[in-house]
């Protein structure tokens, strides 16, 4: 067998070697031609992803802002405010807390209907003040209070980023910023005010270009018409904001790439300035429409459709600069190491071999095996069955044939005590009670192993019937037997189940009548019977109120003649939860219980579904 598979070995190995040969010098032509593309088209894919963790942070910076916005304009301080001293101040108070969550909140206003400041906490030298009264600004001419006056209520205006003015000039050192505002209206509808938050950019703006300056060297943020929010040094940013520098864009640089880049959502330009990957943003693309945003209450400025470029130059995509060396490389390896592949994959096809000649050979004895085994738990199923059937013969052959002499002690009893009763003294007469009352006492027992051992035996007679009347019917019995009792029920309506109706009424009969018995010391009754549906079967309870078990005795409680408590306390056999579980088992459920001693316990037993 060893010799076969070892040609096979040979026969297998050179095919593959041939094969694998020829194959690469297909790949390699074809990589000769094609890698240039490949490796632009990977780049392409690298930088657009990295695009889309610049999205990603833009959504991470507003978010927050939308929420702490909103947050505020939520306020009872805010929805209350009148003008009055000690509104603004309540006021002023949740403003300041919403400012000191971010230092970023440079400037957070208050502003009434009119336009003037009524509210400015400003961020200065590390500090949170509160601008004097005497300071406030009328800002009813800034388009973003005129913007905000146009909103529904809960809706939030957000602003372009360009660069703080202050009276009419722009701030010096340059602050980048962008503004969110939002309607506040009260109960009646009335506008009270706009709320605004400058958020300043400077740190965000920082961090992008500090992180990964390997990758960020590339990246140039722009706005809707294509001027440098941020970029390489050498462009000038905010170009918009300085009349000397309104034709410093991205159009006037690279024109070839901006016809492109202006008209497509996203893509990639290569041309003689090098690769431009590039994808707009803006917050109603992406922010608001993006399911996985819950922003739909931004209205955003038409000039947020920004565009992220990452321009490589071709100096910069040294993969192509190297490409000739590679494939020249991968030329003189080839053969090397289509030698090892090509051996590799037919020792590992002969081995293969070898393990499922082996696997076959183990099969066949396992089969036997199992073959075997079968035949011997069959036997030993078969002998069980007829153990269980002669032993519930015995069981009911021996109740049977003890009834007749325990009627004879009992009557020979009775006759002893009437024909000498004078005869008798006391202590005679209180042996023949004892005698009668164990008598009795050994019927009940016998009457009851009779009926665990009918029950084991019996043909079940299935049929379809509602629980409720059935457990109406025993609760009418419980009733009548017990017509002293203060007996409180809560029985649930019932589904119809399919099983044998005699059988499931003594289940029920059981439960019930212990839950009464085992509750009769307690001022009342209750008992509570319920139901609920799982998956393929009915689970039907009986809770009490009575004196309840010990859970460490759990598995004594459906054993015949099993008993928690004295026949003194309370009467009964011991087979009753013995008979519950059988006649369960028999309709293919399960029981259960659960106790506490002094509180009461619940007995469930489940029905399959019919």
């Amino acid at each position: 067998m060893r010799l076969l598979l070892k040609n096979r070995f040979l026969i297998v190995f050179l095919p593959v070697f041939a094969i694998l040969y020829m194959l690469v010098g297909a790949i390699t032509w074809y990589v000769y031609i094609d890698q240039k593309d490949r490796i632009l088209k990977n780049t392409v894919a690298n930088y657009s992803s990295y695009l889309d963790q610049r999205n990603n942070l833009i959504l991470a910076l507003l978010s927050p802002t939308v929420s702490d916005i909103s947050y505020l304009a939520r306020q009872r301080s805010v929805r209350k405010y009148s003008g009055k001293k000690e509104d603004i101040e309540l006021l002023k108070e949740d403003m300041q807390l919403m400012a000191m969550s971010n230092r970023d909140y440079k400037q957070v206003r208050f502003i009434g209907p009119d336009g003037k400041e009524r509210i400015r906490l400003n961020w200065i030298d590390g500090k949170l003040q509160n601008v004097p009264d005497s300071v406030l600004q009328d800002k009813s001419n800034r388009y973003y209070f005129r913007n905000a006056l146009k909103l529904k209520p809960g809706e939030i205006y957000v602003s372009p980023i360009d660069l703080n003015i202050e009276h009419g000039h722009i701030e010096v050192p340059y602050e980048r910023v962008i503004r969110f505002a939002t309607p506040v209206y009260n109960l009646k509808q009335e506008l009270l005010g706009i709320i605004v938050i400058n958020q300043y950019l400077n740190g965000y703006f920082s961090k992008l270009s500090d992180e990964n300056r390997g990758v960020n060297r590339h990246f140039m943020f722009l706005n809707a018409d294509g001027y440098w929010l941020m970029g390489p040094p050498n462009f000038p940013v905010f170009g918009f904001m300085f009349n000397n520098l309104a034709n410093e864009n991205f159009a006037h640089y690279f024109p070839n790439a901006w016809d492109t880049i202006s008209l497509q959502a996203a893509g990639s330009v290569y041309n003689d300035n090098g690769l431009f990957v590039f994808r707009h943003v803006s917050i109603a693309n992406d922010f608001i429409i993006g399911k996985q945003n819950n922003l739909n209450n931004l209205i955003s400025d038409p000039q947020n459709d920004w565009v992220f470029v990452a321009h490589l130059k071709k100096t910069d995509i040294t993969q192509l600069l190297h490409l000739r060396v590679l494939l020249w490389s991968a030329l003189l390896l080839s053969a090397l190491v289509l030698f090892f592949i090509a051996y590799f994959i037919s020792r590992y096809r002969y081995k293969e071999q070898l393990y499922i000649a082996e696997l076959n050979s183990l099969n066949e004895v396992l089969e036997d095996k199992i073959t075997e085994r079968t035949r011997e738990l069959t036997k030993a199923n078969l002998e069980l069955k007829s153990v269980n059937e002669e032993l519930e013969s015995f069981s009911y052959s021996v109740s049977h044939d003890l009834r007749a002499p325990l009627r004879h002690i009992s009557g020979f009893v009775d006759l002893l005590f009437k024909k000498n009763e004078e005869e008798l003294n006391d202590k005679g007469k209180t042996y023949l009670r004892y005698i009668k009352e164990a008598s009795r006492e050994m019927g009940k027992l016998i009457d009851n192993l009779l009926n665990f051992s009918r029950i084991g035996r019996a043909e079940m007679k299935l049929v379809r019937f509602d629980m409720s009347s059935l457990v109406g019917e025993v609760q009418k019995a419980i009733e009548r037997d017990n017509r002293e009792r203060d007996i409180r029920w809560h029985v649930e309506s019932m589904p119809e189940v399919k099983g044998d109706y005699a059988l499931l009424r003594q289940v029920w009969y059981n439960l019930i009548n212990n839950a009464v018995k085992y509750s009769s010391k307690k001022e009342y009754t209750q008992i509570d019977i319920t139901w609920e549906e799982e998956e393929n079967q009915y689970v039907f309870s009986i809770r009490d109120n009575g004196i309840g078990f010990d859970m460490k005795y759990i598995h004594k409680l459906f054993g015949t003649f099993q008993r928690l408590h004295s026949d003194a306390e309370y009467e009964g056999t011991g087979i009753g939860l013995a008979i519950v579980r059988r006649v369960v088992n028999r309709h293919g459920g399960l029981t259960r219980a659960e106790g506490v001693p002094g509180e009461g316990a619940v007995f469930s037993f489940s029905l399959p579904k019919a």
